[in-house]
């Protein structure tokens, strides 16, 4: 039976942990939610025969890696902030991690001593990035095996919500990051700042 290790029940969780449960008698999956909040686990999980909720703190590390060297893979769902340690004790315990979080300075530190191992660090796999990328690459392999060849493939990803859409959380240091994209760009290589004004939120009364 292969263990598959679960970071966080939050909003973004559900359809995964899902799909892992539906799919667990079939591949002989067992499947362990850790969260803090032990009801959004146990939520998730949904009293199935193929998964188990349990208390879960990223900074404790004993915890961490306790649970790490009992599983066969690590899927991580929990803030950015957190994703360099919970792969560094991936690679140090030698087993593979998912992960939705960008891959940052920290991971790319890692990747040799992860080759090395022979560690997969499987980063940027949630809705952007992660499914333009799968949804790309799936456009060029069906050009590719009808016999095509592909020249040059470009892909734009992001959107604005819905005017009145509550698409953007309340959170007030989400939207202070969301007030300035830095980027390079990917055909001049020149680096690019774009600014735009405080929200609401976040503007001081003139009063």
């Amino acid at each position: 039976m292969k263990r598959i290790f679960v970071l966080g029940a939050g909003a973004s969780s559900p359809y995964l942990i899902h799909h892992l449960l539906e799919s667990a008698q079939q591949h002989d999956w067992f499947v362990t939610v850790g969260d803090r909040d032990l009801s959004a686990a146990e939520s998730k999980i949904g009293g199935h025969e193929r998964g188990k909720a349990m208390r879960f703190d990223v900074n404790e590390l004993e915890m961490l890696t306790k649970q790490i060297k009992k599983s066969d893979l690590v899927v991580n769902l929990l803030a950015p902030r957190f994703q360099p340690t919970i792969a560094l004790e991936c690679i140090q315990n030698q087993r593979p991690m998912v992960s939705a979080s960008y891959r940052d300075e920290k991971i790319y530190d890692f990747d040799n001593d992860a080759r090395r191992r022979g560690v997969l660090i499987l980063t940027e796999m949630g809705l952007d990035p992660g499914i333009d990328h799968m949804t790309a690459m799936a456009v060029i392999d069906r050009v590719k095996a009808d016999g095509g060849e592909v020249f040059s493939f470009e892909s734009y990803g992001g959107g604005l919500p819905a005017p009145g859409s509550r698409a953007l959380p309340g959170d007030p240091g989400y939207h202070l990051h969301a007030a300035e994209l830095a980027f390079r760009h990917p055909r001049g290589g020149h680096d690019l700042v774009i600014e735009c004004a405080p929200p609401p939120l976040l503007r001081r009364s003139s009063s």
